[in-house]
């Protein structure tokens, strides 16, 4: 009969590589835009490089979720960093970047 040890072993086998293929995107630091001012928002982006920002649609009042970043060396290979800008609790339109597609990678 197998002892305790070996059956955590074998469990940890079989676990390992599913926890290694954990998304870039899920380990993301979330944070609400509509919580924040500009300068801590980006803030935030400049020290963690990249975060999923919640914040309110202009158009529909609705919440959207999008991922934004420092710049281009926190995209994926293939995409460049586009200026735009979110609605932040003491700004309209506060500047950010976020990945798009490049022009060269289409």
């Amino acid at each position: 009969m197998a002892s305790s040890l070996q059956l955590i072993a074998a469990g940890l086998v079989v676990l390992a590589p599913l926890v290694m293929t954990v998304d870039d995107a899920s380990a993301a630091t979330r944070i609400n835009a509509t919580n924040m001012s500009c300068a801590n928002l980006q803030a935030v982006l400049g020290a963690q490089g990249g975060a999923v920002v919640s914040y309110r649609s202009m158009r529909t009042g609705g919440a959207l979720y999008e991922r934004f970043v420092r710049n281009r060396n926190f995209c994926q290979p293939g995409e460049t960093a586009k200026s735009v800008s979110v609605p932040t609790a003491d700004q309209a339109s506060c500047p950010v970047r976020k990945c798009i597609e490049s022009i060269e990678a289409r």
